[in-house]
C-alpha cells in the first residue's frame, strides 16, 4: 500500500492525465493494483490504434510485409487487448495479418511468462518452439507481438532453432513504417 500511494502521489504531483505503459504486466498492475478513475492507464498498442485510428501516424511507402501477431498473455488474457494491435496493423501501407492456429483469446504463451525459464528451463523451451512453430506455419516474414518478455522469448528460440523469422514488438513496427518529416532514414 505504500509504495501504491507513493506511485499515486508522484504522479498526481506531476499531473498526470494519462499513464502508457509497454508492458503487459506493468499494465495489469496499474488497472489492477492502483485505484482508478485520476488518470487513463493505456499499454502503448491501444494509444497507437487511436492515433492510426484518427489518421495521426504518417505512414510511409514500404515493401510488402507479412506477420503474425503474438497475444501475450497479460495484455490479452488479464486485460482483454485483442482488437488493438491488429487495427496497428490494419492500417499499415503494405503489411498483411496472417493469424496463427491458436490467436486472440486461444493464443499460446510464449513460454517466458511468469518467469518460467527462471524455474524450468526446458519447458520454457518447449513452450516457446511450439510457438514459433505455429508462427512458422503462417508462412510470414515476422513475429509482431507487444511484450518485451514474448519478444526476447520468441526471438532467442528462433535464433536458437536457426529460424529465419524476424520478431519485432509492435511499437518498432510502426517506427520502421513511419515516415519522416523530409523523408530521412529512418
Amino acid at each position: 500500500d505504500g509504495l501504491v500511494a507513493h506511485n499515486m502521489e508522484a504522479l498526481r504531483a506531476r499531473g498526470v492525465r494519462r499513464l502508457l505503459t509497454t508492458c503487459p504486466s506493468c499494465l495489469h498492475a496499474w488497472r489492477s493494483a492502483y485505484p482508478q478513475g485520476e488518470f487513463q492507464v493505456l499499454h502503448a498498442v491501444e494509444y497507437l490504434a487511436q492515433l492510426a485510428g484518427a489518421g495521426r501516424i504518417p505512414w510511409a511507402e514500404a515493401d510488402p510485409l507479412t506477420v503474425t501477431f503474438h497475444d501475450p498473455c497479460d495484455l490479452g488474457r488479464k486485460e482483454g487487448v485483442y482488437d488493438a494491435p491488429r487495427q496497428v496493423l490494419a492500417a499499415m501501407p503494405g503489411v498483411e495479418l496472417r493469424e496463427m492456429s491458436d490467436h486472440g483469446p486461444a493464443a499460446m504463451c510464449c513460454g517466458g511468462g511468469g518467469n518460467l525459464e527462471s524455474v524450468d528451463v526446458e519447458l520454457s523451451r518447449a513452450i516457446a518452439d511450439m510457438r514459433l512453430a505455429q508462427a512458422q506455419a503462417t508462412g510470414t516474414q515476422a513475429i509482431v507481438t507487444a511484450c518485451q518478455q514474448c519478444q526476447r522469448t520468441l526471438a532467442m528460440a528462433a535464433r536458437r532453432g536457426r529460424v529465419r523469422l524476424r520478431v519485432w514488438d509492435l511499437s518498432q513496427l510502426v517506427w520502421q513504417r513511419m515516415a519522416r518529416p523530409g523523408g530521412g532514414e529512418r
